[in-house]
Protein backbone atom coordinates (compact mmCIF):
# COMPACT_ATOMS: atom_id res chain seq x y z
CA UNK A 1 0.00 0.00 0.00
CA UNK A 2 2.86 2.39 0.69
CA UNK A 3 4.82 1.63 -2.48
CA UNK A 4 4.87 4.30 -5.19
CA UNK A 5 4.47 1.61 -7.86
CA UNK A 6 1.58 -0.12 -6.10
CA UNK A 7 -1.01 1.68 -8.18
CA UNK A 8 0.37 -0.15 -11.26
CA UNK A 9 -1.40 -3.30 -10.14
CA UNK A 10 -4.75 -1.53 -10.06
CA UNK A 11 -4.26 -0.58 -13.72
CA UNK A 12 -3.00 -4.06 -14.58
CA UNK A 13 -6.00 -5.59 -12.86
CA UNK A 14 -8.43 -3.40 -14.79
CA UNK A 15 -6.77 -4.20 -18.12
CA UNK A 16 -6.68 -7.93 -17.37
CA UNK A 17 -10.31 -7.99 -16.28
CA UNK A 18 -11.58 -6.12 -19.33
CA UNK A 19 -9.14 -7.28 -22.01
CA UNK A 20 -11.57 -9.67 -23.70
CA UNK A 21 -14.46 -7.21 -23.58
CA UNK A 22 -12.35 -4.45 -25.15
CA UNK A 23 -11.10 -6.78 -27.89
CA UNK A 24 -14.69 -7.87 -28.73
CA UNK A 25 -16.28 -4.42 -28.90
CA UNK A 26 -17.94 -3.73 -32.26
CA UNK A 27 -20.30 -1.12 -33.65
CA UNK A 28 -23.47 -3.17 -33.21
CA UNK A 29 -23.08 -4.11 -29.56
CA UNK A 30 -20.72 -1.45 -28.27
CA UNK A 31 -23.26 0.11 -25.86
CA UNK A 32 -23.86 -3.19 -24.05
CA UNK A 33 -20.17 -3.97 -24.03
CA UNK A 34 -19.29 -0.57 -22.56
CA UNK A 35 -21.91 -1.07 -19.82
CA UNK A 36 -20.42 -4.47 -19.05
CA UNK A 37 -16.95 -2.95 -18.92
CA UNK A 38 -18.10 -0.16 -16.60
CA UNK A 39 -19.83 -2.60 -14.22
CA UNK A 40 -16.81 -4.90 -14.04
CA UNK A 41 -14.46 -1.98 -13.46
CA UNK A 42 -16.68 -0.56 -10.72
CA UNK A 43 -16.81 -3.90 -8.90
CA UNK A 44 -13.05 -4.29 -9.21
CA UNK A 45 -12.34 -0.79 -7.85
CA UNK A 46 -14.87 -1.32 -5.05
CA UNK A 47 -13.03 -4.51 -4.07
CA UNK A 48 -9.71 -2.67 -4.15
CA UNK A 49 -11.03 0.19 -2.01
CA UNK A 50 -12.46 -2.30 0.49
CA UNK A 51 -8.85 -3.04 1.38
CA UNK A 52 -7.15 0.27 0.52
CA UNK A 53 -9.70 2.83 1.72
CA UNK A 54 -8.57 2.86 5.35
CA UNK A 55 -4.97 3.40 4.22
CA UNK A 56 -5.92 6.36 2.04
CA UNK A 57 -8.12 7.76 4.81
CA UNK A 58 -5.26 7.49 7.28
CA UNK A 59 -2.93 9.32 4.86
CA UNK A 60 -5.47 12.08 4.28
CA UNK A 61 -6.12 12.60 7.99
CA UNK A 62 -2.43 12.69 8.97
CA UNK A 63 -0.72 13.94 5.81
CA UNK A 64 -3.52 15.71 3.92
CA UNK A 65 -2.63 13.63 0.84
CA UNK A 66 -3.74 10.20 -0.37
CA UNK A 67 -0.18 8.92 -0.78
CA UNK A 68 2.87 9.78 1.37
CA UNK A 69 4.54 12.86 -0.09
CA UNK A 70 7.99 11.34 0.14
CA UNK A 71 7.20 8.88 -2.64
CA UNK A 72 6.71 11.55 -5.28
CA UNK A 73 9.83 13.45 -4.21
CA UNK A 74 12.01 10.48 -5.11
CA UNK A 75 11.30 11.39 -8.73
CA UNK A 76 13.82 14.24 -8.42
CA UNK A 77 16.81 12.48 -6.83
CA UNK A 78 20.32 12.88 -8.23
CA UNK A 79 21.86 10.26 -5.91
CA UNK A 80 20.66 7.54 -3.58
CA UNK A 81 21.72 9.41 -0.44
CA UNK A 82 19.31 12.22 -1.34
CA UNK A 83 16.56 9.80 -0.34
CA UNK A 84 17.40 10.99 3.19
CA UNK A 85 17.78 14.69 2.37
CA UNK A 86 16.63 17.07 5.12
CA UNK A 87 14.71 19.19 4.60
CA UNK A 88 13.36 17.64 1.41
CA UNK A 89 11.85 20.85 0.00
CA UNK A 90 14.76 21.23 -2.43
CA UNK A 91 13.79 18.01 -4.23
CA UNK A 92 12.04 19.48 -7.28
CA UNK A 93 12.15 19.04 -11.03
CA UNK A 94 14.62 21.92 -11.25
CA UNK A 95 16.90 20.06 -8.83
CA UNK A 96 16.81 17.02 -11.12
CA UNK A 97 17.45 19.03 -14.29
CA UNK A 98 20.26 20.89 -12.55
CA UNK A 99 22.31 17.70 -12.48
CA UNK A 100 22.62 17.74 -16.27
CA UNK A 101 21.35 15.35 -18.91
CA UNK A 102 24.54 13.28 -18.76
CA UNK A 103 24.09 12.40 -15.09
CA UNK A 104 20.42 11.57 -15.64
CA UNK A 105 21.27 9.13 -18.43
CA UNK A 106 24.15 7.52 -16.52
CA UNK A 107 22.03 7.01 -13.38
CA UNK A 108 19.28 5.33 -15.38
CA UNK A 109 21.59 3.07 -17.32
CA UNK A 110 23.26 2.07 -14.03
CA UNK A 111 19.85 1.24 -12.59
CA UNK A 112 18.90 -0.73 -15.71
CA UNK A 113 22.05 -2.85 -15.56
CA UNK A 114 21.60 -3.38 -11.82
CA UNK A 115 17.98 -4.48 -12.28
CA UNK A 116 18.87 -6.85 -15.12
CA UNK A 117 21.62 -8.33 -12.96
CA UNK A 118 19.02 -8.75 -10.21
CA UNK A 119 16.78 -10.61 -12.66
CA UNK A 120 19.59 -12.94 -13.68
CA UNK A 121 21.12 -13.47 -10.25
CA UNK A 122 18.06 -13.49 -7.99
CA UNK A 123 14.94 -14.20 -10.02
CA UNK A 124 16.68 -16.78 -12.20
CA UNK A 125 19.37 -17.90 -9.71
CA UNK A 126 21.88 -17.53 -12.61
CA UNK A 127 21.81 -21.19 -13.67
CA UNK A 128 18.05 -21.20 -14.36
CA UNK A 129 18.26 -18.32 -16.86
CA UNK A 130 18.63 -20.52 -19.98
CA UNK A 131 15.65 -22.63 -18.94
CA UNK A 132 13.56 -19.53 -18.21
CA UNK A 133 14.34 -18.13 -21.65
CA UNK A 134 13.58 -21.45 -23.35
CA UNK A 135 10.31 -21.71 -21.42
CA UNK A 136 9.31 -18.21 -22.44
CA UNK A 137 10.09 -18.88 -26.10
CA UNK A 138 7.97 -22.03 -25.99
CA UNK A 139 5.01 -20.14 -24.46
CA UNK A 140 5.57 -16.73 -26.10
CA UNK A 141 2.22 -16.79 -27.91
CA UNK A 142 0.20 -17.68 -24.80
CA UNK A 143 -1.75 -14.84 -23.19
CA UNK A 144 -0.23 -15.52 -19.77
CA UNK A 145 3.26 -15.03 -21.19
CA UNK A 146 2.33 -11.90 -23.11
CA UNK A 147 0.68 -10.45 -20.03
CA UNK A 148 3.43 -11.38 -17.58
CA UNK A 149 6.31 -10.21 -19.74
CA UNK A 150 4.51 -6.96 -20.56
CA UNK A 151 4.03 -6.22 -16.86
CA UNK A 152 7.64 -7.24 -16.12
CA UNK A 153 8.92 -4.84 -18.78
CA UNK A 154 6.68 -2.10 -17.40
CA UNK A 155 8.10 -2.64 -13.90
CA UNK A 156 11.64 -2.70 -15.29
CA UNK A 157 11.05 0.61 -17.10
CA UNK A 158 9.54 2.31 -14.06
CA UNK A 159 12.24 1.06 -11.69
CA UNK A 160 15.04 2.02 -14.09
CA UNK A 161 13.79 5.32 -15.53
CA UNK A 162 11.28 6.81 -13.09
CA UNK A 163 12.68 5.51 -9.77
CA UNK A 164 16.26 4.47 -10.65
CA UNK A 165 17.73 4.69 -7.14
CA UNK A 166 14.85 2.98 -5.35
CA UNK A 167 14.69 0.40 -8.13
CA UNK A 168 18.37 -0.50 -8.02
CA UNK A 169 18.34 -0.67 -4.19
CA UNK A 170 15.59 -3.28 -3.96
CA UNK A 171 12.52 -1.64 -5.48
CA UNK A 172 12.71 -3.69 -8.67
CA UNK A 173 13.28 -6.90 -6.73
CA UNK A 174 10.20 -6.36 -4.58
CA UNK A 175 7.98 -5.19 -7.44
CA UNK A 176 8.99 -7.95 -9.84
CA UNK A 177 8.55 -10.62 -7.16
CA UNK A 178 4.84 -10.52 -8.00
CA UNK A 179 5.83 -12.36 -11.20
CA UNK A 180 8.25 -14.79 -9.57
CA UNK A 181 5.78 -17.68 -9.72
CA UNK A 182 5.48 -17.19 -13.49
CA UNK A 183 9.28 -17.17 -13.89
CA UNK A 184 9.60 -20.39 -11.90
CA UNK A 185 6.79 -21.97 -13.94
CA UNK A 186 8.84 -21.41 -17.09
CA UNK A 187 11.70 -23.56 -15.75
CA UNK A 188 10.13 -27.03 -16.23
CA UNK A 189 8.85 -25.98 -19.66
CA UNK A 190 12.33 -24.85 -20.64
CA UNK A 191 13.79 -28.00 -19.10
CA UNK A 192 11.54 -30.11 -21.31
CA UNK A 193 12.66 -28.14 -24.36
CA UNK A 194 16.29 -28.66 -23.40
CA UNK A 195 15.87 -32.43 -23.07
CA UNK A 196 13.95 -32.63 -26.37
CA UNK A 197 16.77 -30.78 -28.10
CA UNK A 198 19.27 -33.30 -26.72
CA UNK A 199 17.11 -36.18 -27.89
CA UNK A 200 16.83 -34.75 -31.40
CA UNK A 201 20.38 -33.44 -31.86
CA UNK A 202 22.47 -35.65 -29.54
CA UNK A 203 20.32 -38.81 -29.48
CA UNK A 204 19.87 -38.70 -25.71
CA UNK A 205 17.59 -41.14 -23.95
CA UNK A 206 14.69 -38.97 -22.81
CA UNK A 207 13.97 -40.67 -19.47
CA UNK A 208 17.60 -41.14 -18.52
CA UNK A 209 18.57 -37.58 -19.48
CA UNK A 210 15.58 -36.15 -17.59
CA UNK A 211 16.61 -37.93 -14.39
CA UNK A 212 20.29 -36.99 -14.67
CA UNK A 213 19.69 -33.31 -15.39
CA UNK A 214 16.86 -33.06 -12.85
CA UNK A 215 19.17 -34.33 -10.11
CA UNK A 216 21.94 -32.01 -11.37
CA UNK A 217 19.62 -28.99 -11.12
CA UNK A 218 18.57 -29.87 -7.58
CA UNK A 219 22.20 -30.40 -6.49
CA UNK A 220 23.23 -27.13 -8.15
CA UNK A 221 20.40 -25.28 -6.39
CA UNK A 222 21.44 -26.84 -3.08
CA UNK A 223 25.09 -25.82 -3.54
CA UNK A 224 24.02 -22.32 -4.56
CA UNK A 225 21.75 -22.00 -1.50
CA UNK A 226 24.39 -23.28 0.91
CA UNK A 227 26.97 -20.86 -0.50
CA UNK A 228 24.64 -17.87 -0.06
CA UNK A 229 23.57 -19.03 3.40
CA UNK A 230 27.14 -19.45 4.59
CA UNK A 231 28.22 -16.13 3.09
CA UNK A 232 25.30 -13.93 4.12
CA UNK A 233 23.93 -15.61 7.25
CA UNK A 234 26.85 -17.39 8.92
CA UNK A 235 29.89 -15.48 7.68
CA UNK A 236 33.52 -16.33 8.33
CA UNK A 237 33.17 -16.77 12.10
CA UNK A 238 30.87 -19.57 13.26
CA UNK A 239 31.01 -18.27 16.83
CA UNK A 240 29.72 -14.85 15.76
CA UNK A 241 27.27 -15.39 12.89
CA UNK A 242 26.87 -12.52 10.44
CA UNK A 243 23.08 -12.36 10.77
CA UNK A 244 23.40 -11.30 14.41
CA UNK A 245 26.26 -8.80 14.03
CA UNK A 246 24.26 -5.58 13.76
CA UNK A 247 21.80 -6.53 16.47
CA UNK A 248 24.58 -7.37 18.89
CA UNK A 249 26.45 -4.17 18.02
CA UNK A 250 23.39 -1.97 18.54
CA UNK A 251 22.61 -3.60 21.86
CA UNK A 252 26.13 -2.94 23.11
CA UNK A 253 26.06 0.64 21.82
CA UNK A 254 22.77 1.20 23.61
CA UNK A 255 24.36 0.06 26.85
CA UNK A 256 27.02 2.74 26.36
CA UNK A 257 24.30 5.34 25.83
CA UNK A 258 22.56 4.23 29.01
CA UNK A 259 25.84 4.58 30.90
CA UNK A 260 25.88 8.20 29.70
CA UNK A 261 22.74 8.66 31.87
CA UNK A 262 20.44 8.78 28.83
CA UNK A 263 16.79 7.99 29.61
CA UNK A 264 14.94 5.33 27.64
CA UNK A 265 13.09 8.09 25.79
CA UNK A 266 16.29 9.61 24.34
CA UNK A 267 16.27 9.14 20.57
CA UNK A 268 19.28 8.36 18.37
CA UNK A 269 20.24 9.15 14.78
CA UNK A 270 21.54 6.00 13.09
CA UNK A 271 21.92 4.59 9.59
CA UNK A 272 19.51 1.70 10.28
CA UNK A 273 16.64 2.91 12.50
CA UNK A 274 14.41 -0.20 12.16
CA UNK A 275 17.34 -2.44 13.07
CA UNK A 276 18.29 -0.28 16.03
CA UNK A 277 14.72 -0.20 17.35
CA UNK A 278 14.39 -3.95 16.91
CA UNK A 279 17.59 -4.55 18.87
CA UNK A 280 17.09 -1.99 21.66
CA UNK A 281 13.46 -0.86 21.65
CA UNK A 282 14.76 2.72 21.53
CA UNK A 283 13.21 5.21 19.11
CA UNK A 284 15.58 6.25 16.32
CA UNK A 285 15.63 8.16 13.04
CA UNK A 286 17.72 7.74 9.93
CA UNK A 287 20.95 9.67 9.39
CA UNK A 288 20.06 12.50 6.97
CA UNK A 289 22.16 13.30 3.92
CA UNK A 290 24.33 16.27 4.88
CA UNK A 291 27.06 17.60 7.14
CA UNK A 292 27.05 18.07 10.90
CA UNK A 293 24.86 21.20 10.65
CA UNK A 294 22.13 19.07 9.07
CA UNK A 295 22.50 16.47 11.82
CA UNK A 296 22.00 19.22 14.41
CA UNK A 297 18.87 20.45 12.63
CA UNK A 298 17.44 16.93 12.67
CA UNK A 299 18.49 16.51 16.30
CA UNK A 300 16.60 19.65 17.27
CA UNK A 301 13.57 18.86 15.11
CA UNK A 302 13.09 15.30 16.42
CA UNK A 303 14.75 15.59 19.86
CA UNK A 304 17.38 13.00 18.90
CA UNK A 305 20.39 13.68 21.12
CA UNK A 306 22.75 10.91 20.01
CA UNK A 307 24.43 10.34 16.66
CA UNK A 308 25.84 6.88 15.91
CA UNK A 309 28.41 7.30 13.17
CA UNK A 310 29.34 4.00 11.53
CA UNK A 311 31.92 3.14 8.87
CA UNK A 312 29.10 3.21 6.31
CA UNK A 313 27.99 6.85 6.56
CA UNK A 314 26.88 9.76 4.38
CA UNK A 315 29.57 11.73 2.57
CA UNK A 316 28.84 14.92 4.50
CA UNK A 317 30.11 13.31 7.71
CA UNK A 318 33.50 12.23 6.35
CA UNK A 319 35.39 14.90 8.28
CA UNK A 320 33.62 13.99 11.54
CA UNK A 321 34.46 10.32 10.99
CA UNK A 322 38.11 10.94 10.10
CA UNK A 323 38.72 13.54 12.86
CA UNK A 324 36.35 12.70 15.74
CA UNK A 325 37.66 15.33 18.15
CA UNK A 326 37.99 18.32 15.82
CA UNK A 327 34.39 19.45 15.43
CA UNK A 328 33.46 20.67 18.89
CA UNK A 329 30.92 17.89 19.39
CA UNK A 330 30.94 15.70 22.48
CA UNK A 331 32.35 12.26 21.68
CA UNK A 332 30.71 9.86 24.12
CA UNK A 333 32.55 6.71 23.13
CA UNK A 334 34.21 4.75 20.32
CA UNK A 335 32.86 1.27 19.64
CA UNK A 336 35.21 -1.31 18.05
CA UNK A 337 37.48 1.44 16.73
CA UNK A 338 35.20 2.23 13.76
CA UNK A 339 31.88 3.39 15.22
CA UNK A 340 31.61 6.74 17.02
CA UNK A 341 28.88 7.78 19.44
CA UNK A 342 28.27 11.55 19.67
CA UNK A 343 25.98 13.62 21.84
CA UNK A 344 24.35 16.42 19.87
CA UNK A 345 22.21 18.04 22.56
CA UNK A 346 21.77 18.20 26.31
CA UNK A 347 19.97 15.28 27.89
CA UNK A 348 16.85 16.49 29.74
Amino acid sequence: MSRADGIIWVLVGLVTLNYRIISEINRKTWIGQVKKLAIRSAIFIAGYLTIAFTWYLRNFLFLKTLMPSGGSKTLWLLSYNETFLFPADSLTMMHLLGGGIGLLIINRFDALFSNLANFIGVQCSIFLLPLVLLGFWKTRLANISRFSVSVWLLILAIMSIVFPFAGARGGFFHSASALQAYIWALVPIGFGQFIEYGVQKRRWNYEQSSKIFSVALVVLALIFSIFIFMNRVIGSDLQNPAWNTDQKMYQEIDQIIKMDNAPSTARVIVINPPGYYLATNRESIVTPDGDISVQKLVSERYQACYLILEKDHVEGLNSLYISPNSNGIKLVSIYNENTFIYQLCDIP
